[in-house]
């Protein structure tokens, strides 16, 4: 009795977007998290996974595009563990231009009900990193578009971060992997006719 329909994505929108890397150099990789600054985003383990991230692979970057009420907590934490290179963007209205500009694309959520930015991410070309929470696994395909790892594990997160920051070749080949999903699973006229579908089973039942 229950039909899962996912999110669309906006192709056209990913498809024009110029890639905007906010002045990181290219041999520099960016990894970009889009999320609000709250509870169930969990950002504190992406700080944590981050700390190793900085002290194995020191010209990484993080990129935390998003607003929310844990934001001073979480700025005051990156200070503590004395993170260099960790930006907070604010809240932005050009996410396609970052992910585009991004090597890949994260998320540290405990619960999650599908993960646009993941959606988004894949549908870019760009490789994801992210937990098993809530919908994600049905957003992203362990090993084939992306790397997941338990909820709150920092330790697993940094290593599947590390292990794609170091493999570029890696990354590129999950995120075609995930272009391809999310032509067949996320394009706007996929996502309608999934609707169609739902309510024409709905009116003949």
């Amino acid at each position: 009795r229950i039909r899962i329909v996912p999110d669309a994505v906006d192709l056209d929108e990913i498809a024009a977007a110029k890639p905007d890397r906010l002045g990181v150099a290219p041999e520099e990789p960016v990894v970009l998290c889009v999320a609000a600054f709250s509870a169930e985003k969990d950002h504190a383990t992406l700080l944590e996974a981050w700390a190793e991230v900085e002290s194995r692979a020191p010209g990484a970057n993080l990129h935390l595009a998003g607003s929310g009420e844990r934001e001073a907590e979480l700025r005051g934490f990156a200070e503590t563990r004395g993170l260099k290179r960790v930006r907070f963007l604010g809240w932005r209205e050009d996410i396609a231009a970052l992910i585009a500009g991004a090597d890949l694309v994260a998320l540290s959520s405990r619960s999650e009900g599908l993960g646009s930015s993941l959606c988004q991410a894949q549908a870019a070309g760009r490789a994801v990193v992210a937990t098993r929470a809530g919908g994600i696994p049905e957003a992203v395909e362990d090993g084939i578009t992306g790397l997941l790892s338990p909820p709150g594990d920092a330790r697993a997160l940094a290593d599947n971060l590390l292990a794609l920051i170091a493999d570029r070749q890696r990354r590129e080949k999950l995120g075609e992997a995930g272009r391809a999903r999310a032509l067949s699973r996320f394009a706007p006229q996929i996502v309608a006719r999934a609707h169609e579908a739902l309510y024409e089973s709905l009116l003949s039942a």
